[in-house]
């Protein structure tokens, strides 16, 4: 790994599909107001391509913090190919939650790419580690398959346990573009911290039972994890 290089991830290769699910803006600054057209001609003739007010935004992102919030409340978990669409609308709600939500939001946060395995990072000397973050690039590696007794996980449960390395390297991506909180130096354990308010925000949104709270819980320790600087 190159000099300088930092790479932070939960342990576990894998063989997994690509799963090439990168973040979109959900939010964006506001364009200031134009002013009133001179003549009716002239509003008539840019009616069509006025930039939506603030008020307009703002509802415009509630509504797809509604929506993400149903496409995950919906979605079969015990349905095989029910993983890319939850993880999607997951990785996409996390966006949402620590750019505006979040009391300790980061409104500049950049956006991060999601990749499965088989694929290497554009930087971080471009390595195949897998369940991992790269800072240089703003990328996650995720993949379920290869970490220890994933294999013997119904499709739920590997829905879960997606959700919990998600929200995990996430945090490594706010603690990178902000600060680690009370856990100044302890990467992981600030990262697992963040993951742990993501996954409560969800349960106060009827996003995820408690049960399954609990079970991320405990998959935490289950799988360990460790980071290279």
């Amino acid at each position: 790994m190159h000099k300088g290089q930092v790479l932070r991830h939960c342990t576990g290769l894998s063989l997994a599909t690509l799963l090439p699910l990168s973040a979109v803006p959900l939010s964006a600054i506001a364009a200031p107001l134009q002013a009133p057209p001179s003549t009716p001609a002239a509003a008539a003739s840019k009616s069509g391509s006025r930039k939506p007010e603030p008020q307009q935004k703002r509802r415009a992102a509630t509504d797809d913090l509604n929506d993400l919030l149903n496409r995950v409340r919906t979605t079969n978990s015990s349905d095989a190919n029910s993983y890319p669409v939850f993880i999607g609308a997951h990785h996409k709600l996390l966006g949402l939650y620590w750019r505006e939500i979040a009391s300790d939001s980061v409104a500049t946060l950049p956006l991060v790419t999601l990749m499965g395995s088989g694929v290497r990072f554009s930087g971080c000397g471009r390595t195949r580690s897998v369940n991992a973050y790269c800072p240089e690039s703003n990328e996650i590696i995720l993949s379920t398959r290869g970490i220890k007794g994933s294999q013997r996980f119904s499709n739920a449960k590997r829905n879960l346990l997606g959700l919990t390395v998600l929200a995990h390297e996430w945090g490594h991506h706010v603690n990178h573009h902000s600060n680690r909180g009370s856990y100044s130096r302890r990467e992981e354990d600030s990262a697992d911290w963040r993951a742990g308010r993501y996954l409560a925000w969800l349960m106060t949104n009827d996003s995820l039972s408690v049960k399954d709270f609990t079970d991320a819980a405990n998959l935490f320790f289950s799988i360990g994890d460790f980071h290279l600087e």
